[in-house]
């Protein structure tokens, strides 16, 4: 069993990674994204974000594999993979087995973490 520990994050040390070819962003709090890494100090493979997909954007997110992709929508909805779609304040939970999924938010913005 580890200790638990305390890691104080300021907003300055968090980078902004653009997504969708402009039409979003996301903050890395934890993990890696596009070549930047989240500041959080981890015990497990995770990359946790938070951020903004304006309507109408869309395209592919290119994330590591990892066994479980949890994703919280609080407003707006996103579809995942062509397949589903996670509408705000409700979350999804998948493997994520290649290295990129595409992403779609439909008419209205989306704001997620």
């Amino acid at each position: 069993m580890m200790e638990p520990a305390y890691q104080e994050i300021h907003r300055d040390a968090i980078p902004t990674v653009t997504i969708l070819g402009g039409g979003g962003e996301l903050r890395l709090v934890a993990g890696e994204l596009d070549g930047l890494r989240g500041p959080t100090t981890t015990q497990s493979p995770i990359m946790a974000a938070m951020g903004h997909i304006s309507a109408g954007a869309s395209g592919e997110l290119n994330v590591p594999p990892m066994p479980t992709l949890l994703l919280y929508v609080l407003g707006g909805s996103l579809r995942i993979n062509g397949e589903h779609t996670v509408a705000g304040t409700s979350w999804s939970c998948s493997p994520i087995r290649d290295r990129a999924f595409p992403l779609k938010p439909p008419k209205r913005p989306t704001s997620c973490c």
